[in-house]
């Protein structure tokens, strides 16, 4: 009963626990009456085994402190041993567990043991699978349970069937479907600093925990229809450790392009969504509650990038409730790290969100998903304008493209007398001259959507110095792309043949900039026929006019 209580007592005052364990000549004393005992228990003594197996249990519990997995490992490893090997049932796995928690000298015995005892135990499964997930943090280990069809269909049919095992079950997927978490230059160079103060070479790192290794284990995994059993596992609890596993799960599987239809289909993206709207109820001042929010709208931004949205979506589940649990990811301090250091910001997701609410952006079907994101995000997405990643700026500008087709997304940049609406304007202008080829052909693209609006033309044509024809005879005159080109042409006949006093107003100004010449030069260099028409097709209005 002593050891029952002080087992119960380490996971709540683990400090106050370990002190009373750690008192001088207590585990050097218990030893020898451990294995007393073991000689009692084993002829069969029904006392003996519960004392044994009380005894099991506070060392497991007592492994949560470091001083105390030394003091175990240096006095009990052969006790513990033995017992693993002589005992069957819960005493057997017991010992096994505790073993993994305080050698990984023995993990791959370790792991065998407990394996068999999860495929073909019942008492014992629970402790087992806790023991596979310490041992599961060794790359190794992680390649040896993902090559075992039979464990892991037992550890996927614990999460549907078994609640005392669920956590340790989806402490182990984790593991194994856990990518390496990449490293800047500057971390880089303090591991290495860190590693020379101490006299010592930096860890190499595993192979077996390389992307490519990572992907294949998700694969298998996500074969074996573990999402259902997710779902199933959501279902039955609302604890805020066991729904972080499962969005940190689905993160990880849909890291790889090729997974995230399979995904959708076994149901991730409704998951997702019920988890970050259970969640967005909670209170959200806890940082594990705030982690599981974004490790989710992550993971569904992950899903959206890939997938037809109008598979998903429908009146009975609107786009609107992805692109409001996409939206907090759009601010750049938005991360999956608890505590980044601000010189280390992760802007995968930021990037990630951008290109799914892109796509979400162009649904046949999207303008009340436009309209939320325009009434919700503009300061985040004018920010994102300015961003010095060249991908982050570009997918921004890419977004803006799809939203240009929704009068909410041209309103941004032709509302009447609005100040806003100009700077934004004039922004869409300089990105047209961008280096990076993928944001000028975004800008020019939303740039030929916006002149198909009358109050576009005249906000074009009527900006001060001539910025607005200025940029859309730059991406006329592109030196690196026809498909830049092509938008410029589009830009041009858009605004010499708007209608009334748009057209030739926009003729006169094109003429002053000597827009012609500008044009005949990219007409020679015309390949594609259709862009050569455009560019005749405008280059007879100015003549004509």
């Amino acid at each position: 009963m002593a050891f029952s209580a002080a087992s119960s007592v380490f996971p709540v005052l683990p400090a106050v626990a370990s002190r009373l364990f750690l008192t001088e000549g207590f585990v050097q004393g218990l030893i020898p009456h451990l294995e007393r005992n073991s000689e009692a228990a084993a002829s069969g003594k029904k006392k003996s085994k519960s004392l044994e197996q009380a005894a099991l249990e506070l060392l497991s519990a007592a492994c949560v402190d470091k001083s105390c997995r030394e003091l175990i490992r240096k006095h009990c490893s052969e006790w513990l041993l033995s017992v693993s090997e002589e005992r069957n049932g819960v005493q057997e796995a017991l010992a096994a567990l505790v073993l993994a928690k305080i050698n990984e000298d023995s993990v791959d015995k370790v792991t065998d043991k407990l394996s068999g005892l999860v495929m073909g135990g019942e008492n014992e499964r629970d402790q087992a699978v806790e023991g596979l997930a310490y041992t599961s943090l060794q790359p190794k280990v992680k390649e040896k349970i993902a090559s075992n069809n039979a464990l892991l269909t037992e550890l996927i049919a614990v999460l549907k069937d078994r609640p005392t095992a669920a956590f340790g079950a989806l402490t182990v997927l984790s593991n194994l479907t856990a990518y390496r978490k990449p490293q800047s230059e500057e971390s880089k160079r303090m591991s290495q600093l860190k590693a020379y103060a101490n006299s010592s070479k930096p860890a190499p790192e595993d192979p077996l925990d390389d992307d490519q290794r990572v992907t294949a284990r998700c694969k298998i995994i996500l074969d074996k229809a573990v999402v259902p059993a997710l779902v199933s596992r959501c279902k039955q609890s609302t604890s805020p450790a066991i729904i972080a596993l499962v969005v940190r799960i689905l993160l990880s599987l849909a890291k790889e392009q090729k997974h995230r239809a399979a995904m959708a289909q076994q149901g991730a993206t409704r998951l997702l969504l019920q988890i970050i709207e259970r969640t967005s109820q909670t209170d959200k001042s806890t940082s594990e509650a705030s982690l599981i929010e974004r490790t989710a709208s992550h993971a569904l931004a992950r899903l959206l990038i890939s997938i037809n949205p109008t598979h998903i979506f429908t009146s009975g589940l609107p786009a609107t409730s992805a692109v409001s649990s996409l939206i907090p990811l759009l601010t750049t301090d938005h991360t999956n790290d608890p505590t980044p250091s601000p010189t280390e910001r992760d802007l995968l997701p930021t990037f990630e969100t951008l290109l799914a609410l892109t796509n979400l952006a162009s649904m046949p079907d999207s303008t009340a998903a436009a309209d939320l994101l325009t009434r919700s995000a503009t300061p985040q997405i004018e920010d994102l304008l300015f961003s010095t990643h060249p991908l982050i700026q570009r997918a921004t500008v890419e977004l803006l493209c799809n939203l240009m087709a929704h009068p909410s997304g041209v309103s941004l940049f032709v509302l009447p007398d609005s100040a806003d609406a100009k700077r934004r304007l004039h922004i869409l202008f300089a990105l047209t001259t961008s280096g990076d080829l993928g944001t000028r052909r975004a800008a020019g693209g939303a740039l030929a959507m916006l002149t198909e609006w009358d109050l576009a033309q005249d906000a074009v044509v009527s900006a001060p110095e001539g910025k607005g024809v200025k940029a859309v005879l730059a991406l006329c005159a592109d030196e690196e792309s026809e498909e830049v080109r092509h938008r410029g042409f589009v830009c041009l006949s858009n605004l010499v043949q708007g209608p009334g006093r748009n057209g030739g107003k926009a003729v006169k100004v094109v003429r002053e900039l000597k827009g012609q010449e500008v044009l005949t030069g990219a007409i020679k260099r015309a390949r594609n026929p259709e862009v050569l028409r455009v560019g005749v097709e405008v280059m007879k209005v100015l003549m004509e006019m």
